[in-house]
């Protein structure tokens, strides 16, 4: 749904939820302050930013995957190589899914 300049929007103090996380959409505006054109990008400006922001997660979380693979191999001076996958996974879960490909290509770079 596309947000108007007259839309009213309100937080509902009183919700509760026992999930710790809860996703929100984003939401999209007729106005946004940081687009060229009235209606958002065009769609090929919105798909470009789309892939640029995919590329800064992917390189993001190949930084976070690099900590965690020193922070383990530091700690323990020998490791299998199915421990030491199983281990990334581990703490690796806490901030996002990671594919066993994605490890591997890491400890081999």
């Amino acid at each position: 749904r596309l947000i108007e300049d007259n839309d009213a929007l309100s937080l509902n103090f009183d919700f509760y939820s026992n999930q710790h996380k809860i996703r929100i959409s984003n939401i999209s505006s007729l106005h946004h302050p940081f687009s060229n054109s009235a209606n958002g990008g065009t769609r090929a400006q919105q798909e470009q930013e789309r892939r640029d922001t995919l590329q800064t997660i992917q390189r993001d979380r190949g930084y976070v995957l690099d900590a965690i693979l020193v922070r383990i191999l530091k700690a323990r001076k020998s490791i299998s190589h199915a421990d030491l996958i199983s281990q990334v996974l581990h703490q690796a879960s806490r901030q996002f899914s990671v594919p066993v490909g994605d490890i591997k290509k890491r400890i081999e770079s």
